[in-house]
């Protein structure tokens, strides 16, 4: 028989903190209203600057690397407007892993440790740019639907 969990919702507030890079993971978050901005903090030549990495919106979710790659947050994640998540837990996720195969939690690791790559390398690559007074345009990836998720 299924286990059953109780459903955990929070809310946050335009520009509040939902968790920070080199955090624990404690869940994926799936965005049922509201926006968050997932960005990275890295020292430039002026100070500590922000990376934004995406723009997620409704039927979103982040927060799913730290939890497969079972690591610390590899970035962090702020409310852009006022925000309501549903809380996927540590024991809900890791409940529901345990019914697939091992191949697949192998190959979703693989996926992951190649998106944590990227995303570092982006990072670096942004910090050099800075360091020679350059920088990318201002667009920035977005993610608005269900099915699409960001790193964190």
């Amino acid at each position: 028989m299924a286990k059953l969990f109780k459903k955990v919702v929070r809310t946050y507030a335009a520009g509040e903190i939902i968790f920070t890079e080199g955090s624990d993971a404690d869940g994926i978050y799936s965005i049922q209203s509201g926006r968050v901005s997932v960005f990275k903090t890295v020292p430039g030549p002026k100070g500590h600057w922000e990376i934004e990495l995406a723009t997620l919106g409704p039927g979103s979710m982040f927060g799913e690397m730290a939890m497969l790659g079972q690591v610390k947050r590899d970035a962090s994640v702020r409310a852009v407007d006022f925000t309501e998540a549903l809380i996927i837990t540590n024991e809900m996720f890791e409940n529901q892993m345990l019914a697939l195969p091992p191949w697949v939690m192998n190959f979703i690791k693989i996926l992951i440790n190649r998106m944590r790559t990227t995303n570092d390398r982006l990072a670096a690559a942004m910090q050099l740019l800075e360091a020679h007074g350059l920088k990318l345009p201002d667009e920035k990836p977005r993610f608005p639907g269900p099915g699409h998720s960001a790193p964190g």
